[in-house]
């Protein structure tokens, strides 16, 4: 009987190593992960230098806008529609 339950194991752990990844099967997987990290990181990169460009035109337009207001208020003043 205990033969049989040896057997019965080595037949299941046969079954197991069948479904294991190979060591080449692993460099493969690991370095199309590290690819598709490296592209999400330079993505990444992309927008945050996007965001920074964005922002300062942003700024630039404010102040832009908050002189035209001034400019407005006087041409008002002006024209007595105040």
């Amino acid at each position: 009987m205990n033969e049989d339950r040896v057997i019965e194991k080595l037949l299941e752990h046969d079954g197991r190593f069948d479904k294991m990844v190979t060591k080449e099967e692993f460099g493969e997987f690991k370095e199309e992960f590290r690819d598709g990290q490296d592209k999400v990181v330079k993505m990444l990169t992309n927008i945050q230098a996007e965001q920074a460009t964005t922002t300062s035109a942003l700024m630039r337009h404010d102040g832009r806008i908050d002189m035209l207001e001034e400019d407005v208020k006087k041409i008002k003043l002006e024209l007595k529609m105040a």
